[in-house]
C-alpha cells in the first residue's frame, strides 16, 4: 500500500492495530498477574512438595500463554514497522510532489488546489507517524 491515493486506508488499519495492542496489552498483564499467583502459592507451599509439585502445570501452562502472547506482540511490532516504512515511503512522495508543485508555482502555475492534496497528506502522514510511533512504545513496554 505505498500509492498516495491509498493513504487513507492506513487509518482502519491502524485503528485494528491499535485494538490488537490493547488486547495484548491487557491479556500480557492478566497472563503476568496470574503467573505471579500460582508462583506465590508454589512458593507458600514449599512444605508440601506434592502439592506444590502439582500446581508446576498451572505455571508451565500461564508461561507458554504469556510466550505466545508476547509472540503475538512481536508480530504486531512487525506490521507496525512495516507499515511505518510504507508511510515514510508515502512521505517521500508526497514531498516529490511538493517540490514539483513549487516550481510549477514558481513558474507562474495556478497550483492551488494540487498544493491543498498535499499538504492534507502531509498532515494524514504525520498523523500517522505518531500513531505508529505511540503504538510501537506501547508495545516495547
Amino acid at each position: 500500500m505505498s500509492r498516495l491515493e491509498d493513504l487513507e486506508n492506513y487509518e482502519s488499519e491502524l485503528e485494528e492495530k491499535q485494538e490488537e495492542v490493547e488486547a495484548s496489552e491487557q491479556k500480557l498483564s492478566d497472563v503476568n498477574n496470574r503467573l505471579d499467583k500460582v508462583e506465590e502459592a508454589i512458593s507458600k507451599l514449599s512444605g508440601d512438595q506434592e502439592v506444590a509439585n502439582s500446581l508446576k502445570g498451572n505455571k508451565e501452562e500461564a508461561e507458554k500463554e504469556k510466550q505466545d502472547i508476547e509472540q503475538k506482540r512481536e508480530t504486531l511490532k512487525n506490521d507496525l514497522e512495516n507499515i511505518q516504512q510504507n508511510i515514510e515511503s508515502n512521505d517521500a512522495e508526497n514531498k516529490k510532489s511538493e517540490e514539483v508543485l513549487k516550481n510549477l508555482s514558481r513558474l507562474g502555475e495556478d497550483v492551488s488546489d494540487a498544493e491543498a492534496i498535499v499538504n492534507n497528506r502531509e498532515q494524514q502522514i504525520e498523523t500517522y507517524k505518531t500513531k505508529v510511533n505511540n503504538l510501537l512504545k506501547k508495545l516495547q513496554s
